[in-house]
């Protein structure tokens, strides 16, 4: 069966009056360009061209994979599109068009990207094609061609039973939700549906601390009500109730288990430039719990050493949740949850009869102290979810840094969760804090305060890392395997960000498997998901016969060599520089 290529976009528009020769602020424009495999028309809308949604029809019958090409004309360039049928619209963009082969093109444009986009039944199917609405930097939408490649029936029923593995755990990021690219809550499911066939065991629903159910309580909790910004805040928080709503019936509908995911830091995280829509301003509702810094400084984050905090994450957990999902997914890798303030230095003093505050995250004798208040805080909550479901068991996930023993300097002590049952599943994150002491240890390894103090004004001692380089993830993998194993938990090695190449997933993936791990966490999938060569690595990863065997490369890259008539193979005159 020979595959159809359509790359006169422009003819097949069934609403002729939608597209114009020239540039027009409510029409597609029909442009001309060239590449060495295929010429054509484009659709495009430019950066402040703004047009309604079109429709194609391919007038095929039966399977195909539905390949899409991309230009990423201008800074930004995304495409909105849709399969009539059943399925919602998603956002698709080019990935790493800007630098091929090592080098920097004079602009995005100068490479096309093909990569497949759907595999179904095109039996009086349509194909929509929108530029969205989302509010940020300018940025165009740029289709150049689409190809049709049949499948024979032994290929319809291969792909109908692939992906099946259950093997990763997918993220979906709030930013997903705050930024409204879409007019109603069930057009965000489309992100969803590009994950079947991707082997997803569950998708974690990022959601800000307090997202609340409205149907859970006629009221949101004391502490919020009294917050000034309560009423509009409220109103925010039931508008994105419905889309996380839609999201979650979707997962549900691919077999997918579905999370909450939670930012465990309480603190605040926007203040002095907006307001805060993480903890609706807890930091300043109750000055008494904040966490301290060595040095005595308050911290703008609540410590879980206090009994009162850890009840109100507990109660924020429980409202946010609603009957959404099967479980909470606890994010504690972005932040400080207990540092050095009285139940802290009190219990470090009464242990040891040391000032809690010179001792470094890294002594055992603080980091057990730390330990000590989270996991309480783990047992709080376990007996929580079991006491609102006691048919159904909620399981909670932890997410914490690259490994096991970083991860309890800052109060995760990931073993113990494990051996008391407080958790089903351990994800590893992306980042890691770290202490830098350098100048402010005495002999005794403690550190001499006033040096630090000095060291602290200079440069920052308590830092972050960020990596997903494939030495230090593959270095945390054994003791989480261990514990996984010895209590009988899940583990979630992390695949990396999505701003590598495909290519980079792929023998990232490998790497995992080759040191053992079998399950993956996918961060940032709503944003992997944009990105066709990159989501389809991500899903090959699930599937590790098809990932260590000879498989056609995931995308196509297409150097454009004419644009509107205008010959740009050598010199590219509008290069944005």
């Amino acid at each position: 069966m020979k595959e159809i290529l359509l790359n006169d976009l422009p003819s097949l528009v069934r609403n002729k009056s939608a597209v114009s020769e020239c540039a027009r602020r409510d029409r597609w424009q029909s442009v001309a360009y060239r590449t060495a495999e295929v010429s054509g028309r484009m659709l495009l809308a430019g950066e402040e061209m703004f047009p309604d949604a079109v429709e194609l029809e391919p007038g095929v019958r039966g399977w195909h994979r539905v390949y899409v090409c991309l230009a990423g004309i201008g800074g930004q360039s995304k495409v909105e599109i849709s399969l009539s049928g059943g399925r919602y619209k998603t956002t698709l963009r080019p990935s790493h068009t800007e630098c091929v082969g090592g080098y920097w093109a004079w602009a995005a444009y100068e490479w096309a990207e093909e990569a497949l986009f759907v595999t179904a039944d095109l039996t009086g199917a349509s194909l929509f094609i929108n530029k969205p609405k989302a509010i940020e930097a300018p940025f165009t939408s740029a289709i150049l061609f689409v190809r049709l490649v049949p499948m024979t029936d032994a290929e319809v029923k291969e792909y109908l039973r692939s992906g099946a593995g259950n093997s990763i755990f997918y993220h979906f990021d709030d930013d997903y939700y705050s930024r409204c690219d879409y007019a109603s809550a069930r057009e965000y499911a489309g992100r969803v549906q590009m994950l079947e066939h991707g082997s997803g065991c569950a998708l974690v629903n990022e959601i800000s601390f307090d997202t609340c159910d409205p149907d859970y309580d006629e009221e949101m909790p004391s502490y919020v009500v009294s917050h000034k910004i309560n009423r509009a805040y409220a109103k925010y928080l039931r508008s994105q109730w419905e889309v996380k709503r839609a999201v979650a019936d979707a997962a549900h509908a691919l077999g997918m288990e579905v999370y909450a995911g939670c930012r465990m830091e309480m603190g605040d995280f926007f203040l002095p430039y907006t307001e805060s829509v993480y903890n609706d301003g807890l930091v300043d509702l109750f000055p008494q719990y904040r966490c301290k810094a060595r040095t005595g400084e308050e911290i703008a984050a609540l410590s879980y050493a206090y009994p009162q905090v850890r009840a109100m994450a507990v109660d924020k957990l429980l409202n946010g949740m609603g009957d959404l999902f099967d479980g909470v997914s606890l994010f504690f890798h972005r932040g400080v949850h207990a540092a050095f303030e009285k139940p802290v230095a009190d219990r470090v003093k009464e242990l040891y009869g040391i000032d809690a505050a010179r001792l470094p995250f890294a002594d055992e004798r603080l980091h057990g102290v730390l330990c000590g208040f989270m996991t309480q805080f783990l047992r709080e909550l376990r007996a929580a979810l079991d006491a609102r479901s006691p048919q159904k068991r909620i399981k909670i996930n932890a997410v914490v840094y690259f490994d096991v023993q970083s991860s309890k300097y800052f109060g995760c002590d990931v073993e113990t969760w494990a051996k008391e049952g407080l958790i089903d599943s351990v994800s590893q994150g992306l980042m890691k804090h770290y202490e830098v002491l350098d100048g402010c240890l005495g002999a005794d390894g403690l550190i001499d305060l006033q040096k630090y103090a000095e060291k602290k004004g200079k440069e920052p001692v308590l830092r972050r890392y960020y990596g997903d380089d494939e030495q230090t993830v593959v270095s945390g993998l054994h003791d989480f395997m261990r514990i996984a194993e010895q209590y009988g938990i899940e583990f979630f090695a992390a695949l990396p960000w999505e701003n590598k190449p495909y290519e980079y997933h792929l023998a990232f993936a490998k790497a995992l498997y080759e040191a053992g791990a079998c399950k993956f966490i996918c961060w940032n999938a709503n944003h992997i998901a944009e990105r066709l060569p990159v989501l389809a690595a991500v899903k090959r990863a699930g599937e590790k016969e098809k990932l260590f065997g000879e498989q056609p490369p995931l995308r196509r890259l297409h150097r454009v060599l004419a644009v509107g008539g205008r010959d740009i193979s050598e010199f590219n005159p509008n290069w944005r520089g």
